[in-house]
């Protein structure tokens, strides 16, 4: 009697491996949603900062302080002498301007994370949340 040799793979076995590699891909995906969102926040605290850095040269030297003219790119001259709002990184924008506390703030990830700056003592919190 005549064996053939049986070389390869057979389908079953083709589709349970393009199974695991789909439901591990989909495990790292999920993973990654929420560094990346980390790394939103990150980057637009660190303009902050740097806007916050602005505004208190203004505060210091009592020039007064003109808002951003747009949400999202910023733009506009903080005040006399210093930079202009600085561009935020993408799903983060300007929300709220209060000269009377000395704050502002920006909201990233569809206003999950806010950054709240205040510029008389030079300093920005984040807070998680919705």
């Amino acid at each position: 009697m005549l064996r053939k040799n049986k070389s390869g793979f057979t389908l079953v076995e083709i589709l349970l491996v393009i199974a695991v590699i789909g439901i591990l891909s989909s495990v790292i995906m999920v993973g990654i949603g929420g560094v990346r969102k980390k790394a939103r926040t990150s980057a637009a605290l660190k303009t902050a900062e740097s806007a916050t850095a602005e505004l208190a040269h203004c505060y210091l030297n009592d020039k007064p302080i003109t808002p951003w003219t747009n949400n999202i790119n910023g733009g506009g001259i903080i005040c006399s002498g210093a930079g202009e709002w600085p561009s935020l990184t993408h799903r983060c924008h300007y929300d709220i301007f209060n000269a009377a506390n000395y704050e502002f703030s920006i909201k990233c990830n569809d206003d999950q994370h806010t950054i709240t700056c205040n510029y008389a003592d030079g300093k920005c919190i984040v807070s998680y949340g919705s």
